[in-house]
């Protein structure tokens, strides 16, 4: 696990990724602001993490606890969450559209570490994108959630380049690229090997894991 801390450190320190995701088991402070409704600035805070709000109410730090509905009632799975990073974002200090500024993730890898030692127990996972709660329960593959596996498309969706470009790194065609998202061919293992080297940080175990639940069916 550390030497993926490493890489993601580097990606950081180099501009290559605009923001990240950080997968582990929330502290007993997190579960209880959770269940309490609380929200978590005031922890923020507490700790000195970034807690500046956009102009939407959303801050550059962002923490999800896996919650869906089963049988008409609510579930979350308080010992894992889900923590955001976002390099960049638009703050305003009104209500309007004017004097919007930029409002930048300064010492990134410093905010890491800080979330890391006061709001979690344990990391499980570094991922090099920003993922969504439905990426994160497709992840952890909760039955009564979305019930579904990780797939190729969805490992498409969050890779964070165009699909030219994406053709051109692995040496595919851009149709190849849309028969993939649209289910109409599958990759072989030469293209999954190639994109696991270019964006090593995403979760390859849990889409293969996926494929073999599949095939044991």
């Amino acid at each position: 696990m550390l030497h993926k801390k490493i890489y993601l450190e580097k990606l950081i320190e180099s501009g290559k990724i605009k923001n990240f995701s950080i997968a582990g088991k929330p502290t007993k402070e997190i579960q209880e602001a959770f269940t309490k409704g609380e929200g978590f600035i005031h922890i923020f805070k507490k700790y000195g993490i970034e807690s500046r709000l956009n102009k939407f109410g959303g801050s550059l730090i962002s923490i999800y606890i896996p919650t869906w509905t089963e049988n008409g009632k609510r579930k979350a799975l308080l010992e894992t969450c889900l923590i955001n990073f976002n390099l960049k974002d638009v703050i305003s200090n009104n209500d309007t559209d004017e004097g919007l500024e930029i409002m930048t993730l300064d010492n990134a890898i410093s905010e890491m570490n800080k979330v890391i030692k006061n709001l979690l127990d344990e990391v499980y996972a570094y991922y090099q994108v920003s993922l969504t709660p439905v990426d994160f329960l497709k992840i952890l593959n909760i039955e009564g959630g979305y019930g579904e596996c990780l797939t190729f498309e969805d490992i498409l969706r969050i890779i964070p380049v165009n699909q030219t470009k994406l053709s051109e790194k692995i040496g595919v065609n851009k149709s190849t690229i849309s028969d993939y998202k649209a289910v109409r061919a599958t990759p072989s293992l030469k293209v999954i090997s190639k994109l696991i080297n270019l964006y090593p940080l995403l979760p390859w175990d849990e889409y293969i894991e996926g494929i073999s639940n599949e095939e044991n069916k």
